[in-house]
């Protein structure tokens, strides 16, 4: 793992499950998201983002408490990209190089995270630009992201 992983790499993880999801199931699927993520990079450069969803706060504030993650609640639902938005804007002044989202149902590997980000610092020493965005893509339906 580069260095960047460790200094260079900030994570917003947009929280949102149905209203009348299993406790349980939620629990699940959220250690399952956060697990290892302090492994790419600092805690305090998580940021959790609880779109709209009252019912679900205690459980995602607690999860974010015990890893040390920021967390973030928007009363109203702003959708994905509005709970992107505001994890990115959270995060911004932490000197971070690379911003990676991740869904919080476990379906991205964290294992993958390297890879796509050498292509980041590939295509970034490549252009010269730093504002790009890599995305994994699934070869498969049933299999997870990668």
């Amino acid at each position: 793992m580069s260095q960047s992983l460790a200094r260079g790499l900030g994570m917003v993880i947009p929280t949102w499950y149905p209203a009348d999801a299993d406790p349980d199931l939620v629990q699940e699927l959220l250690s399952l998201t956060l697990d290892g993520a302090d492994a790419y990079c600092r805690p305090e450069a998580v940021a959790l983002v609880l779109d709209g969803q009252e019912r679900w706060q205690p459980l995602v504030r607690r999860a974010a408490e015990v890893g040390g993650f920021r967390y973030l609640y928007i009363p109203e639902n702003l959708g994905k990209g509005g709970a992107v938005a505001a994890g990115i804007e959270a995060l911004e002044g932490e000197g971070l190089d690379f911003i990676g989202t991740r869904d919080s149902d476990g379906d991205h590997r964290l294992h993958d995270l390297p890879s796509l980000l050498q292509l980041a610092e590939q295509m970034a020493a490549e252009t010269g630009n730093p504002l790009l965005i890599v995305s994994g893509g699934r070869t498969d339906r049933m299999r997870p992201l990668g």
